[in-house]
């Protein structure tokens, strides 16, 4: 399968990490009420292992729902009012449909038949019951699994307590009475090879089971002291250990299982070294995964050093503190490790890190860290590293989320704190957009607005210029020509030069939407001075777009043209010249391949801003059917940069651009699958070809040709077909020259461990294509093909086209 594509978008279950014990009796009960009931919560304490039935349930039941199901994991999710935009973005909705975000999911969710699992609600009930309920009221056919500490109390709900696992003798009707004996057994047989549970041994171990009262996550932790302690003395140390806190117990909240849960992992805790200790509370600021680099960042102080970060965290995976998120990177083969910490462990790690007293220090330098992420994204938006920087904001969501919460919702004033939240929201204004998150963008930035009243603050006129940006990207035409004005405004009146630039730069774009084009023209021209004094390189591409956009809406083919070429020239040799508004001869669609790429391979490395350029090029072209084969070109680049960036309007762009392509050469089926690839993409967008008349009318002259060309119903069961296959087989298809695609989306299917682009040549060597019919095939040059090639040789072990033949043959028998 062709990867590289960074959208987020619906994943398949997780894998299990280790075995599943027992439960037969609990998974049956599951099932039998999946069946019966649309609103299904599983209920029991942290640890009990809610998530791993529920997973293991789902996966089971996943053939008897036609559009599969969808987990959504909360843990890492404090806000509730960003639920929604949570559940969207699983389900691979950008945040750009009309009306609020809840509405747009319930409208995607009420013509689809699938299970949505709702992991880890407690923290967030009420807004889970608000949701689930809207659910299960307006989408017939969604069944909706929850677990939870506590039920949602929503009309219709089943709720099943989910039991501990048997112990000996558990008279529980229906449990398999030595399912805890096997989990133990199983753990420690990882720490201890050859462990097993004799004769010799049982009573240890059925000790030490029921004083874990058959809980999962306290039967591993304690599994895991076997590398230290023999198992007669780990059962003493565990009674007396246990004993003891048990003692100092109260009350408090929770069953008599989730107070046990709790002391076994202080009891955990107890055995660490002060290292141990000291890291494991610092890591709970995190929300969601983290690598080394950050972890040495945020948590390394005093008695804990640089130097003993690594050493630590291993040693907190051997102890089963953390684990590996292998899911946290697996759209980026080759990006560092990531770990993270099961909520319970989390939970207890806050309570220390509190009573501390280095809670602040802690949380200074993790808010800190992504404020230095934000700003160097926002200062370096277009610049060669752009994908790489991007899938690693993408990795960090959630302690992203996290930053802005501990900024923005501090609970005092706190401007210093205030001010920095304000920094981080605005800074990413290019990450809100590129990864289709504009409604949260504008949550924060709200938030920044309620908390600088003052008129002319800066952080206030920030928020104003970005917000009226990102609402002109929803199409949100009036507020936010009123947003960047008044944003503008504030600039003007402070004298802040970089303020009044971006203003009117988003103002343009803003008036573009509004469909008026001569203010829009004008707005440009104000931008363009300013942004040239200091020296945006930025600004000045994201005008060039606006500029491009708003010639080509206008009737202005040429115009559109030359600025969709001047965004390139930014990125190529004669960009010195372009910054400073010097033009040479258009280029767009030249067949060398050269023109308008950045670096000497003649890749392009920056994709938004180079695949907007060919975007609207391509629309340009298209008026033009003598210039169809340049159109074609222009397309497949701007195809290939906004896939691998994972821009879900861009790529329906394109698609639907190579539609009208085929429509117009009478390539029926062809333009049957390109649109009907495009039709899934423009719902997720929030609307087709931005509601513009001209581009609508042609949609519809090419669906009319096309479902005449081919058959009414052959038209439709292919146009449905094509939106259901996976999108990054769509894509390859249509930079191809095929009329239909294979039956796994490209001739061969190539090994996951290579990029998109190196997927991309690795096919079509295994075509037959030489290195320069590669190189023009692709619109690159031949030396970066060369380069790739080898570059995909070492990675699968090979050395000529006869083996990397041979290898895509085996891949295609699922053999990689």
């Amino acid at each position: 399968m062709l990867i590289g594509n960074a959208t987020e978008r619906q994943e398949r279950l997780p894998s299990e990490a280790g075995d599943f014990i027992g439960r037969t009796a609990e998974l049956r009960r599951v099932q039998t009420l999946l069946r019966d009931n649309r609103l299904v919560t599983l209920v029991g304490p942290g640890g009990v292992g809610k998530t791993r039935v529920a997973v293991r349930a789902a996966a089971q039941a996943e053939g008897a729902y036609q559009d599969g199901v969808c987990l959504v994991q909360l843990s890492a999710l404090h806000d509730p009012e960003l639920l929604p935009h949570t559940v969207a973005s699983r389900l691979g909705l950008p945040e750009q449909s009309p009306g609020s975000q809840l509405d747009a999911v319930i409208t995607h969710l009420r013509d689809r038949h699938l299970l949505l699992i709702m992991d880890t609600c407690e923290h967030i009930i009420d807004a889970c019951a608000i949701f689930a309920e809207a659910v299960i009221t307006e989408a017939p056919n969604v069944t909706v699994l929850v677990t939870s500490r506590e039920p949602l109390d929503v009309t219709g709900e089943s709720c099943y307590t989910l039991p501990a696992l048997g112990l000996p003798h558990d008279d529980t009707p229906g449990q398999g009475p030595t399912d805890a004996i096997e989990l133990f057994a199983l753990r420690a047989a990882a720490v201890v090879p050859g462990f097993e549970v004799t004769d010799a041994n049982r009573a240890d171990v059925v000790r030490l089971c029921t004083r874990l009262e058959g809980m999962p996550l306290a039967i591993e932790l304690a599994a895991v002291r076997l590398r230290a302690l023999p198992l007669t003395e780990l059962a003493d140390q565990l009674d007396r250990s246990l004993a003891r806190r048990l003692s100092l117990l109260t009350g408090g909240d929770g069953d008599g299982r989730h107070r046990t849960l709790r002391d076994a992992i202080g009891w955990s805790y107890e055995l660490c070294t002060p290292a141990e200790q000291a890291l494991w509370a610092r890591l709970s600021v995190f929300a969601g995964s983290f690598g080394i680099d950050a972890v040495e960042e945020v948590c390394a102080s005093g008695e804990l050093s640089h130097g003993q970060i690594f050493d630590t965290v291993v040693r907190l995976v051997d102890k089963s503190v953390l684990t590996r998120d292998d899911t946290a990177s697996a759209d980026d083969s080759g990006q560092p490790t990531q770990y993270k910490m099961l909520d319970t462990i989390r939970e207890f790690g806050a309570e220390q890190l509190a009573a501390s007293g280095t809670v602040a220090g802690v949380r200074n330098r993790f808010v800190a860290r992504y404020l230095s992420m934000a700003r160097y994204f926002g200062e370096h938006v277009v610049d060669d590293d752009q994908l790489d920087r991007l899938r690693e904001l993408r990795r960090e969501h959630a302690n992203l989320r996290a930053a802005l919460e501990y900024t923005l919702d501090a609970t005092e004033s706190e401007p210093d704190r205030y001010r920095e939240g304000a920094t981080i929201a605005t800074a990413l204004y290019g990450y809100w957009h590129m990864s289709a998150l504009l409604r949260e963008g504008k949550y924060w930035l709200d938030k920044v607005l309620d908390r600088f009243d003052d008129p002319l603050s800066p952080e206030r006129g920030w928020a104003l210029v970005v917000r009226g940006y990102l609402g002109a990207m929803q199409g949100e035409a009036a507020e936010a020509v009123a947003d960047a004005t008044a944003g503008t405004e504030i600039g003007l009146e402070r004298g802040d030069l970089p303020m009044v630039a971006r203003g009117y730069t988003y103002l343009t774009l803003a008036l573009t939407i509004a469909d008026r084009y001569d203010e829009a023209r004008a707005a440009g021209a104000q931008a363009e001075q300013p942004l040239q004094t200091l020296n945006d390189r930025a600004g000045l591409r994201i005008l060039d777009v606006h500029l491009a956009h708003v010639a080509n809406l206008a009737g202005d083919l040429e115009g559109a043209l030359h600025y969709a070429e001047q965004v390139t020239r930014r990125f190529g040799p004669d960009a010195e010249k372009a910054e400073h508004g010097e033009h040479g001869e258009l280029a767009v669609g030249s067949q060398s391949g050269e023109s308008g790429e950045s670096g000497e391979s003649g890749e392009i490395k920056e994709r938004w801003a180079q695949g907007w350029g060919y975007t609207i090029a391509a629309m340009a072209l298209f008026w033009d059917p003598e210039r169809d084969a340049e159109t074609a070109r222009t397309t497949s680049k701007a195809l290939l940069a906004k896939h691998e960036l994972g821009d879900v309007m861009g790529m329906a762009y394109c698609l639907e651009i190579a539609g009208w392509l085929a429509d117009r050469a009478d390539r029926h089926k062809r333009a049957a699958w390109l649109l009907g690839a495009a039709d899934p993409l423009w719902e997720r967008a929030g609307g087709r070809l931005g509601g513009t008349a001209a581009l609508q009318a042609v949609h519809e002259k090419a669906m009319a040709k096309t479902r005449a060309g081919v058959g009414g119903k052959r038209f439709e069961s292919m146009f449905g077909e094509a939106g259901r296959h996976p999108l990054e087989q769509m894509v390859a298809f249509a930079v191809s020259d095929a009329d239909e695609p294979a039956a796994d989306g490209t001739r061969w299917r190539v090994p996951g461990q290579l990029t998109f682009r190196e997927a991309e040549i690795a096919d079509l060597a295994a075509r037959g294509m030489s290195n320069r019919q590669i190189a023009e095939h692709l619109f690159i040059s031949k030396r970066t093909v060369d380069a790739h090639l080898d570059h995909i040789y070492a990675k699968l072990g090979i050395s000529s086209r006869v083996e990397l033949l041979n290898a895509l043959q085996w891949a295609r028998l699922g053999r990689t």
